[in-house]
């Protein structure tokens, strides 16, 4: 894991000490406190993801106790991924994230009213 974890900042946001929490969707903090090493004096802030399961997670950045920004990381394991939203047209039955050609993917699985056909994961029509 190496600088997944990206503050940046204002312009007049530089020599900050920042640190990143992780969380899990219960909002739960996992992992200890991210130190955040400034990028020149860019006020650009980079720290490294700490070792967790796949998921999706929520990063908040601090000063001391001051919260500078917040954001969603969507995690494989090892590294960040991207995410690829296959869209429903009708009401959402289900949803499940699944690795697909190494890319964390969210699939809903829903039923088109007009044709009856139920929307599958891509590569199981």
């Amino acid at each position: 894991m190496s600088q997944e974890l990206n503050y940046y900042g204002h312009l007049n946001e530089t020599g900050l000490t920042v640190i990143a929490k992780v969380y899990n969707k219960s909002g739960v903090q996992v992992g200890g406190d991210v130190t955040c090493s400034e990028s020149g004096v860019l006020s650009i802030y980079i720290g490294d993801m700490p070792t967790l399961a796949l998921g999706e997670y929520g990063v908040r950045f601090f000063n001391g106790i001051v919260l500078l920004g917040q954001g969603n990381i969507f995690w494989n394991g090892t590294e960040e991924v991207e995410i690829l939203d296959i869209e429903s047209k009708v009401d959402v039955l289900d949803t499940e994230m699944e690795i697909i050609d190494g890319k964390l993917i969210t699939v809903q699985h829903s039923i088109n009213v007009n044709t009856e056909l139920l929307k599958n994961k891509p590569n199981n029509p």
